[in-house]
């Protein structure tokens, strides 16, 4: 992590993948966590999207954000996963209908 400071310090590289940045950003934002309520996420989000959004963010901040939002990330992909499998129940169903309509 040191030559991560120094490049950044010393280099002005800026170390931070954009596409990830802007997942990130989209995972932590608190309207992901209003429906259902879930008031320890939000608190949470609100927290890490406020850092995210700090204009002097580097790669090590960037790096503690990613550890701190573990918790939302599970709950993101438990949200992933549960629309995946309504998606393949749908398709399958629509496929069965299609099947007994002829």
């Amino acid at each position: 992590m040191d030559l991560v400071i120094r490049a950044e310090e010393g280099l002005h590289i800026n170390l931070l993948d954009e596409y990830q940045y802007f997942t990130l950003k989209n995972i932590l934002n608190p309207k992901n966590y209003m429906d259902p309520y879930d008031a320890p996420s939000i608190t949470l989000s609100n927290e890490l999207y406020s850092q995210l959004m700090q204009p002097d963010l580097n790669f090590t901040k960037y790096a503690q954000i990613i550890c701190d939002a573990e918790p939302l990330l599970k709950i993101t992909e438990e949200k992933q996963r549960e629309a995946e499998k309504n998606n393949i129940a749908e398709v399958e169903g629509r496929d069965w209908m299609l099947y007994y309509s002829y």
